[in-house]
C-alpha cells in the first residue's frame, strides 16, 4: 500500500525485476481510518519521509516551502478485508512505516486487530507527538495485544536480546526516545497477542521464537541423516 506516484513506480519495478507480480499486489493509496481523500506532503529529496497530513495545523512553514502536497486517496483495511483484497484468516504479520500515520491505520483495521494479527511498526514517539497521533497507536495496541518487543539487539549478553513487555508498558518505553541524551531516537515493534500460558515467566522474544511450532522443523523433511543434503 503506498499513495506517493514515484515509490509505487519504484514498487512495480522491484516487483517485476524480483518475478513476483503473481505473489504480490500493490496499490496506489494511503491507509488511514476512512475512505476518502487527504493530503500527502511530498518531501522531493526523500522517498521514504513523505507523510498524511491529517491535520493542516502540523504543517510548518519549512514543510510547506520544501515539501509538494498532493491530494490522495485513502482506504482502510477493513475496506481491504471488506472488498477481498486482505483475508485476515491468512494474514500472518502487518507491517506499517507511515510516517506517524500508524495510529490512523490501526482505527481503520478492526478486522485485523480482532485476530491479534501480530504487527511491526515504526516506534518514532517524537514524530508521533509532532505530526500524528501516539495516543490512538497505544490505545489500538492496549484494546488488543498483550506483549511488545522492540526490535534494535541488545548487546549485554546478561539481558535478554529482544526484551518482552506487556503492552502497558509501552507509553513508558516512549521516554527513552523523547530523552535527547539517548543515541537512538525510533525503533521498529513488534507486537503481539500471547495466550497467559505462552508468555508465563518468559521475557525474552526468543524464548517465544523458540516455543512455535515451526521452530528448528527441517527445512526438507525429504532429507533424513543418510542423505544430509
Amino acid at each position: 500500500v503506498e499513495p506517493e506516484p514515484e515509490n509505487i513506480r519504484l514498487l512495480r519495478m522491484n516487483v517485476l525485476l524480483n518475478d513476483v507480480e503473481d505473489r504480490v499486489k500493490t496499490l496506489p493509496v494511503a491507509a488511514s481510518n476512512e475512505v476518502g481523500e487527504s493530503e500527502l506532503v511530498v518531501t522531493p529529496t526523500r522517498g521514504g519521509k513523505h507523510w498524511i497530513a491529517t491535520d493542516r495545523s502540523k504543517l510548518g512553514e519549512k514543510h510547506a516551502i520544501e515539501s509538494t502536497i498532493l491530494a490522495v486517496e485513502t482506504v482502510t483495511l477493513d475496506r481491504l478485508v471488506e472488498t477481498g483484497v486482505i483475508e485476515p484468516e491468512n494474514t500472518g504479520l502487518l507491517w506499517m512505516d507511515a510516517e506517524a500515520h500508524e495510529g490512523h491505520i490501526l482505527e481503520g483495521a478492526s478486522s485485523l486487530l480482532a485476530r491479534g494479527t501480530p504487527l511491526v511498526l515504526e516506534w518514532n514517539p517524537v514524530i508521533l507527538d509532532r505530526m500524528g497521533d501516539r495516543g490512538k497507536l497505544e490505545r489500538a495496541v492496549a484494546e488488543n495485544y498483550t506483549h511488545f518487543a522492540g526490535m534494535h539487539r541488545n548487546p549485554n549478553p546478561l539481558q535478554p536480546s529482544f526484551a518482552l513487555q506487556t503492552v502497558d508498558r509501552l507509553p513508558a518505553y516512549a521516554e527513552r526516545f523523547l530523552d535527547p541524551s539517548n543515541v537512538l531516537s525510533k525503533t521498529d515493534v513488534l507486537v503481539l497477542r500471547l495466550e497467559p500460558d505462552q508468555a508465563a515467566g518468559i521475557r525474552d522474544l526468543d524464548a517465544i521464537i523458540r516455543q512455535s511450532p515451526a521452530y528448528g522443523e527441517d527445512p526438507d523433511p525429504t532429507l533424513d541423516d543418510e542423505h544430509p543434503g
